[in-house]
């Protein structure tokens, strides 16, 4: 599953997935293009990620896309 803390900011087209971790004051800005957050990937404490132009795709945990 799964954990979003209190505190976490996802605003636009951000797609998660699975055992997906992202911890208190992590913010996520996708309001020009997608984002997608890979199976088992970990977003720590006050981490900011702001997309602006061509797609973004992350690789998860696996080197999977």
């Amino acid at each position: 599953s799964t954990i979003l803390f209190e505190n976490t900011s996802i605003c636009g087209n951000v797609t998660i997935g699975e055992k997906v971790s992202i911890f208190p004051g992590a913010s996520i800005r996708a309001e020009d293009v997608a984002v997608t957050i890979g199976e088992g990937t970990n977003i720590q404490d006050n981490c900011v990620i702001h997309i602006r132009g061509n797609k973004i795709l992350w690789k998860d945990h696996y080197g999977r896309k």
